[in-house]
């Protein structure tokens, strides 16, 4: 699809190949948990709350929609925990979604 895209649009190749880079780089660093971004950029912390709520932080660079469309959710200790057990000893996604389960009900 990406490269049907590409070819009827006309976008310089290096500019399509840097946008990727860009886009992949920033994509591997919001799920490393650390270190926070300042306001208004989607840092991994914010990108943290969106695993462990999933209704929350949708935004890939900036906070900005996710803040029109009252879906910005800043993080907290469970955050902070989240990051901190998941460094320390990685967990498959079932055992994370069991550990947090409870999280998603005070919403």
């Amino acid at each position: 699809m990406y490269l049907i895209i590409l070819s009827k649009v006309p976008i310089p190749e290096t500019l399509a190949v840097l946008a990727g880079a860009v886009v992949g780089v920033w994509t591997m660093y919001i799920h490393v948990a650390e270190p926070a971004m300042p306001w208004p950029l989607m840092g991994a912390d914010y990108h943290s709350v969106h695993h462990i709520y999933n209704w929350y932080n949708f935004g890939l660079f900036t906070q900005l929609w996710d803040y029109l469309f009252n879906t910005l959710r800043h993080p907290d200790e469970t955050t902070r925990h989240f990051a901190h057990v998941t460094k320390k000893k990685r967990k498959k996604l079932a055992e994370l979604h069991k550990m947090y389960s409870n999280t998603n009900k005070e919403d």
